[in-house]
């Protein structure tokens, strides 16, 4: 899913669900706001599951 993704939305996404960084450092790290995060975030996660389909599965 994540090469799918563009760099916007990838960067955040990997910091944060792979990394495990909180969205707060996050924030710092790419040099944007915490509420830019976690629109970001949230787009990623829409556009993973329309790319998955509804049911999230990768089967």
């Amino acid at each position: 899913v994540f090469v799918h993704m563009p760099e916007k939305l990838r960067a955040p996404a990997v910091l944060h669900y792979v990394d495990g960084l909180e969205q707060g450092r996050v924030a710092e790290v790419l040099g944007v706001s915490r509420r830019t995060v976690i629109n970001r975030l949230a787009d990623f996660a829409a556009r993973a599951r329309k790319f998955l389909g509804r049911s999230g599965s990768l089967e």
